[in-house]
Order: C-alpha cells, then structure tokens, then sequence
C-alpha cells in the first residue's frame, strides 16, 4: 500500500495554481512563437479513426451509454474541433484519448490546443493537463510516474524547491491524480520502446486515470500490434486533413496587405478545393510554412501558383522558410 505524503499548510493547492498560470503562459507563448497565436481552434477537426487500434465502444464510454441489444456498436463515431474534444475527455468515465495522423498533421498543435482548452474548463480540485514531450521515457528502465515527477521538476523547477511548496510538490501532484499526462511525441521514443510503452502506460493509468498522448498513425498502429493489446480505455482519434477554405481563411490572416498578395492563391483554392495546391495545404504544417515565407510586405504569395507538382511546392516552402529563419552569413577566409 502506497503512502500518500502529507500536504503540510495547503502547499499542494497554492502549487496546483500557480502550475495552471505557469502551463498556459508557457503553451500560449509556444503558439505564438509558431506563428500560431491567431489560429483558430475550430479549423482543427479530428474523428475516430478506423485503424483497428481501439478497445471495444464499451470499454470507452460505458455500455449503459450505449444503445440496448439487439443493437451492437462496433465502432464509435466522434468528430469535432479542439474544444469538442475537451469535453468529450471531460464526459468520459476514463478521460483517456490517443491523437494519432501523419507527419505534419499538427499533432503538437492540437495537443498545445487541448492543455488550453483543459485549463479553461477545469474546476477548483479538477486535475491539471500538464504537456511533456515523451521521447526522453524509457518504459523498461522507469515507471510512468517516476519518470513524469523527474520531468515536472526539470521544467518547473519550483516544484522541486526547498522553499515555496517544498520539495516534494511533484511527488504530491502525480501521487493523488492532480495531474493529466499530455505526452507529445510517442513515435519519437526509440522504435523497439514504442510497443513496450503502450504496454507500461495501460498499467501506470488502469481503467480510470486520464491521459492523452500524441503519436504518428503508422507508429501507433505497429505499437499496438506489437504490444498485443490497445492503450488502456484510450479513444483513438485521427487528426483530418485541413479543408482549402480553413486553409485559405488562415493564409492572409494579420498581414499586412494580406488579402490582397494572396487573393490569386485564394482564388484558385476556391477553384480547385481538391487540386495539387489544395492538397499540399492539407496539412497545418505546409499551411503554417507558407504563411511564414510570404508573410513580409512585398512578398508574393502568386509564386506558388507557377509549380506544377505539389512535391515542389513543398521543397520551395521548406527552403524558402529555411532562408527567412537561418539569415545568410559571408564568411571571409583569413
């Protein structure tokens, strides 16, 4: 039997408070620092996806939320935006999700977008979504709890201070459930740990405990074949491909004299909402890179009506994002 350490003078409250300010200062600044600070939420849609790499609809919402028999439910279908998601986790008796799509999806944004939205709905004694990155977990060396007070402590180190809420604030969070693991990034684990944590996160969080993790659907789906068995009582949501009206709503957003240097690029969207430029802005990531190389005035969107492969337009966004982020540098031989 565990024994729960004491909170002494309320420590533990004054330290869950001050973490809330401290995890939505730190992700609303991450956004903003990717030029995602006036994305809006609802342009993010996800749905259950249809991998076979979930427990049974029961196991996820409770069989007296389902229909009577002779009805049998085999696969269930949720859709929505960011917030919908906050409340789906919020209505289910296990509050556990996997966010799974391709590289570039915006896996990370959504899971930056979900602490948010969690933070905003949480209620006094609510447990706090905390979003770590999980790739340093090594689930055969470290349990899931040890790991994550290790890392609460590294990157809110008052948490492990002598002085304020004690040394053991980390401890007394993770150990009484005040604290929701989001952990980003399963498929950038070690290949040969990935199924091996599937594994070691359904025991660490059983039936009840709530939990989101983030991963790329390839990834996940051979994890969990691997492991034998699904993650715990996780819905399994896919991240869905961006439309060319969110794509073309987000493109000129707050520049200046946005709406006119991209009215070509608008146009043709609206043209052809399934052709190759469509398709290259189904992900937020090639969104969020053209928004950044043709932000400055003067730039001009229209250039990337002249490729004809979408692959091209790829290379040009990356390469031309690269020159704006890394400034060119003479170097004179002496």
């Amino acid at each position: 039997m565990q024994v729960q350490p004491v909170d002494p003078a309320g420590m533990l409250g004054r330290a869950v408070d001050a973490l809330a300010v401290e995890v939505a200062r730190q992700w609303r600044a991450e956004l903003s620092a990717r030029g995602l600070g006036h994305l809006d939420p609802s342009a993010v849609r996800w749905a259950t996806t249809s991998r076979p790499v979930g427990v049974p609809p029961e196991e996820i919402v409770g069989g007296d939320r389902l229909p009577p028999s002779p009805v049998r439910v085999t696969r269930l279908r949720l859709s929505g935006r960011v917030e919908d998601m906050a409340r789906m986790l919020a209505n289910s008796p296990a509050r556990q999700v996997a966010i799974i799509g391709s590289p570039g999806s915006g896996k990370s944004t959504l899971a930056m977008l979900l602490t948010l939205g969690l933070l905003a709905r949480r209620q006094p004694g609510d447990p706090l979504p905390v979003l770590v990155t999980v790739s340093s977990w090594d689930p055969g060396r470290e349990h899931l709890d040890t790991w994550l007070v290790r890392r609460l402590v590294e990157l809110y180190p008052a948490l492990g201070a002598r002085g304020g809420y004690g040394p053991d604030a980390a401890m007394w969070l993770v150990d009484r459930g005040l604290v929701v693991p989001v952990l980003d990034g399963l498929d950038e684990m070690a290949g040969p740990a990935q199924a091996p944590a599937i594994t070691a996160l359904t025991a660490a969080v059983g039936r009840d405990r709530p939990l989101v993790v983030t991963c790329r659907a390839d990834e996940y789906q051979r994890a969990v074949a691997q492991a034998g068995s699904p993650l715990a009582r996780a819905a399994v949501v896919e991240i869905e491909p961006v439309s060319a009206a969110d794509a073309a709503a987000y493109l000129p957003e707050g520049q200046l004299d946005g709406a006119a240097r991209w009215r070509p690029v608008l146009a043709h969207l609206a043209a052809e909402p399934d052709g190759g430029l469509a398709h290259v802005f189904r992900t937020p990531l090639m969104v969020y890179l053209a928004r950044t190389a043709y932000r400055a005035p003067g730039s001009n969107p229209a250039e990337l009506l002249t490729f004809t492969e979408p692959g091209n337009v790829e290379l040009h966004l990356e390469d031309k994002t690269i020159r704006i982020w890394v400034p060119h540098r003479a170097f004179t031989a002496t």
